[in-house]
């Protein structure tokens, strides 16, 4: 993700489903980033069960974030779905990662759909586990999105399998990046 935001020359990155944080986390560290804001069904302080460092426990994103010592932190705003209105944020961002829900085509597709609305022009929509062997709802969404908006630029990065595994690499599988035109 880091690379993408590095080659949209954005300033502004939007993020659907926080996760544990981990991209928000890494962009912050771009200097020439100035707003970040990830959206997510849970609560900021909401405990659940998580790995850190390999080991599962119960922490919030609060609690990840606290852990994160980078001075550029600051940057990142963490918003709950209930709290967010597209309308403060509209045209505002270069880039926009999906990282939801991943079972819900209607939930991805409306995901996909606020992206639209917040992205700035000419800016990158990012969808996750594209083709995953266990996720279907992702592609679906991607794949329709295609038939939707053909004059969209669409290129995907295969990186699934490789790196940490030792397995060769998932072919047709990865991140979908979507240039808007």
């Amino acid at each position: 993700m880091n690379a993408i935001l590095r080659m949209s020359d954005t300033k502004n990155f939007f993020e659907i489903g926080t996760g544990r944080g981990k991209q928000v986390m890494h962009a912050c560290m771009i200097p020439e980033m100035e707003e970040i804001v990830t959206l997510d069904v849970y609560n900021f302080n909401e405990k659940r069960r998580t790995p850190v460092n390999g080991v599962y426990g119960n922490y919030s994103n609060l609690d990840l974030y606290n852990m994160f010592n980078h001075s550029e932190k600051e940057k990142i705003k963490y918003m709950h779905v209930d709290s967010f209105d597209s309308v403060d944020y509209k045209k505002r961002f270069g880039v926009v990662f999906i990282d939801g829900d991943h079972h819900n085509e209607n939930v991805i597709y409306n995901d996909f759909l606020m992206s639209m609305e917040v992205l700035k022009p000419q800016g990158y929509i990012v969808f996750d586990d594209y083709n995953h062997p266990n996720l279907t709802a992702p592609k679906n969404v991607v794949n329709r999105v295609k038939e939707e908006y053909p004059e969209f630029e669409y290129t995907l990065i295969e990186h699934r399998g490789h790196i940490f595994n030792h397995q060769p690499k998932h072919v047709n599988e990865g991140m979908v990046i979507i240039k808007v035109k």
